[in-house]
């Protein structure tokens, strides 16, 4: 945690050596875990019977 800069460049560097071709890889990842959260949050809400603007921001 110390490092964290490191771990940010790190990570970016990844980010973008895995989609250096592709014009939507950064954005299709945060795109992806928005709609697997969101998607996750649905189903867990439901199942919990719980409001989600109460469930869905925890």
């Amino acid at each position: 945690l110390r490092n964290w800069r490191v771990w940010w460049h790190l990570g970016m560097a990844d980010v973008r050596n895995k989609f250096a071709k592709s014009v939507v890889g950064p954005t299709w990842i945060l795109l992806n875990l928005a709609m697997w959260v969101g998607g996750i949050g649905v189903i867990y809400g439901t199942l919990f019977n719980q409001p989600l603007e109460k469930f869905l921001p925890f």
